[in-house]
């Protein structure tokens, strides 16, 4: 084996052997209770290292719930509540704008058509068309179109431009 194959192996070789060493190593460790509230069982904890108090750690009976919530500071005191009056339902947002724009229309002896623009597409519209899957048209005039969404109920109106006759 090559210099630097050998070296890798003797430095792993000596991580395992300390890390058998160090859990293999007896630790001797003593019980010391600490004071508790009275009406409460005392908690045990381990011996702390000399760096930190003994009261630091802290090991939970078999009856306390070790998932419940615990702070530093003492519980703040219940705030008092009172209604005030009947509260108000608040307003609907405002409607979002329509997403068309118009491009043109058409109109035979029967049929008239106009034609609206959402993003790059073109849709016809015709009276009662539901376009994008949101809007119907409800009403088609001259002036104006008016939508209806079809989730809430809403009419909205596009006005269209005056045409030249």
């Amino acid at each position: 084996m090559d210099k630097p194959v050998r070296r890798r192996w003797a430095v792993l070789t000596a991580l395992l052997t300390a890390t058998i060493a160090a859990v293999l190593y007896p630790v001797e460790e003593e019980l010391v209770v600490v004071a508790q509230s009275p009406g409460k069982p005392p908690l045990k904890s381990a011996a702390a290292p000399a760096s930190m108090p003994a009261e630091s750690t802290q090991w939970l009976s078999a009856e306390e719930n070790p998932f419940a919530p615990r702070m530093w500071a003492p519980a703040p005191a219940p705030v008092e509540t009172r209604t005030v009056g009947p509260v108000m339902a608040a307003e609907a947002p405002p409607p979002l704008p329509l997403p068309f724009r118009y491009l043109g229309q058409l109109t035979d002896a029967s049929d008239r058509v106009v034609y609206l623009g959402i993003g790059e597409e073109l849709l016809p519209a015709r009276l009662g068309d539901t376009l994008d899957g949101r809007y119907k048209v409800v009403a088609l005039t001259s002036t104006q179109i008016e939508f209806e969404t079809i989730s809430s109920g809403l009419r909205q109106v596009l006005a269209l431009p005056a045409q030249d006759s």
